[in-house]
């Protein structure tokens, strides 16, 4: 199954603004409505200079500025169409974001109205923990629905330790504060006279917990000015990490940078420090308990920084970690070969993708086309796990993974392993007569949701096959499809847009268990789900 990865990579065509010559009045269609201002009475406030936009798919789309009485007209080819609109200070309402027209040559296809709600405003104070300001204290506003992963709102308090978050559409968000004291951004080793334990800042969330558990959500509604939500940041028992990093000598540049980053959905704050000697040894202070991930990497500017680098996971409790042991190793040069099935030939526009398996390093892997032989190569791999999963750039067919393998290594259900060169090649099995799920997303209204994330994820134990994950975006019609799923059980996920989820992690996709729907694919399977999406009130 495939189509997901690509997501990543792939972005959405350009507007085409309503100034460009239109074509013949006699083979177009028209749209036309009025953009208004949500829950501003009766007669409605216009809005004027917003953009409205109509796309067909994921064709370049046409768009024109709503009037000073909020209204706008376009001239589109027949077909199906999304309508969406935007305006500085605003968001679109639930139902403005999923509008889907059908457009008939020679008639116009009026009153189609959209809504913008106005955003809201979030601003306070953040103090330490003896109640003295936070200069430089990083604060976010994170929808309750996401996870790090997901987009945030945020801004950095001033001198007085006060901040301000402003267009911040309306929902229901946790507040968050971090902050890192001089001491550890400067690689300093804090000594402490009184013989007591050290502590470091930890992130605090609103209404002042360390828990994401036990934090209280802010309601921010349409417009809203929410001033005095102050926060004290909370001191955490620290430990410290010692370890030491070896083939240094080897280093391009007289230095190698150690980072620690939290792994998975975790939040928390990032440690790092440069080794400058010979010796390699390091020091991380102020560590508060959780999972993490440990790399090292010695920067390599001839070579676009794709030095030599290592990578380990760490889980953290109360006591000091030592002895820890990071060996550097080359960018691995990652090879392969896709095997088809006897008469089949490689599909056209077949890639293969190698993602992080813990998510901290988005950019690590790398994506390579694959050739007619079934042969592929991702150059300049660093040392760490990964995901390989397959996508397409041309149409799907009935092929699915059904099993990735490098030598006795079940690469599949494990995940790769990149540490150092490697002989061993990867060899990736294809079978046909996959299934096809057809996915329709509906509003609560039972309206089509166009724009829709769905992913078909599948059940344990074999969710952490990511070969296996398929996804793709809804089409006006609210309905997208995916091809060549491997038998077995699934869960077929739904959400709006801007959801901001990401789907390799579970904590982003625990709130839509309620309504995901089940899927059992047999072999040359062909079954439609329906999903209705909640959408977030505005």
């Amino acid at each position: 199954m495939r189509g997901f990865a690509l997501t990543v990579f792939l972005t959405a065509a350009p507007v085409a603004h309503a100034f460009q010559p239109a074509p013949p009045a006699n083979a177009v269609g028209s749209v036309e409505g009025r953009v208004i201002e949500a829950h501003s009475g009766d007669p409605a406030k216009p809005v004027r200079k917003a953009l409205v936009i109509v796309r067909h798919g994921q064709e370049p789309g046409a768009g024109a500025y709503s009037d000073e009485k909020g209204n706008y007209r376009l001239q589109v080819e027949p077909g199906a169409y999304t309508v969406t609109v935007d305006r500085d200070g605003y968001v679109a309402g639930p139902q403005s974001e999923t509008k889907t027209v059908t457009v008939i040559a020679g008639q116009t296809t009026s009153d189609v109205d959209l809504e913008l709600v106005r955003t809201g405003v979030v601003s306070g104070r953040i103090v330490d923990a003896d109640g003295e300001p936070m200069p430089r204290a990083s604060v976010q506003l994170r929808s309750v629905r996401e996870t790090r992963g997901g987009p945030f709102h945020g801004a950095v308090t001033d001198d007085r330790g006060e901040y301000r978050i402003f267009q911040v559409p309306p929902g229901k968000y946790h507040l968050s504060a971090a902050y890192q004291p001089a001491f550890q951004q400067r690689e300093i080793k804090l000594q402490t006279p009184d013989g007591k334990a050290e502590e470091s800042y930890a992130t605090t969330f609103y209404p002042g917990t360390p828990d994401l558990a036990q934090a209280s959500a802010l309601d921010v509604p349409a417009g809203a000015d929410l001033t005095g939500i102050d926060l004290q940041v909370q001191r955490q028992h620290a430990v410290r990490i010692r370890g030491r990093v070896s083939g240094m000598q080897a280093a391009p540049l007289p230095i190698v940078i150690v980072a620690l980053q939290p792994a998975g959905s975790q939040l928390g704050a990032a440690r790092d420090a440069v080794l400058r000697s010979p010796s390699g040894e390091f020091e991380l202070n102020g560590v508060l308990p959780g999972k993490y991930v440990l790399s090292a990497n010695a920067p390599d500017i001839t070579n676009r920084g794709a030095g030599a680098s290592a990578q380990q996971t760490l889980v953290v409790g109360q006591s000091d970690l030592e002895g820890i042991q990071l060996t550097l190793a080359a960018p691995q040069t990652v090879s392969g070969r896709v095997v088809v099935p006897e008469g089949r030939n490689i599909p056209q526009g077949l890639l293969v993708l190698l993602s992080n398996r813990e998510r901290v390093n988005r950019q690590a892997g790398g994506l390579s086309q694959i050739g007619s032989d079934g042969a592929f190569t991702v150059a300049a791999v660093p040392a760490g796990d990964y995901d390989i999963a397959l996508g397409s750039a041309g149409p799907g067919d009935d092929l699915y993974v059904s099993a990735i393998r490098r030598g006795d290594d079940d690469v599949l259900a494990k995940g790769l392993r990149v540490n150092g060169p490697s002989a061993e090649p990867i060899e990736i099995v294809l079978k046909p007569n996959g299934g096809t799920v057809e996915v329709v997303a509906r509003t609560p209204k039972g309206d089509p949701l166009p724009e829709a994330s769905v992913a078909l994820l599948p059940d344990a134990p074999r969710r952490e096959q990511k070969a296996l994950y398929g996804a793709c975006m809804t089409d006006a019609r609210g309905v997208c499809a995916l091809q060549g799923v491997a038998p077995g059980d699934y869960h077929a996920f739904a959400a709006p847009k801007d959801a901001g989820l990401d789907f390799y992690d579970p904590d982003s996709t625990k709130d839509l268990e309620k309504q995901a729907k089940a899927v059992k694919v047999a072999e040359g399977d062909h079954q439609t789900v329906e999903i209705d999406v909640a959408l977030e009130e505005r």
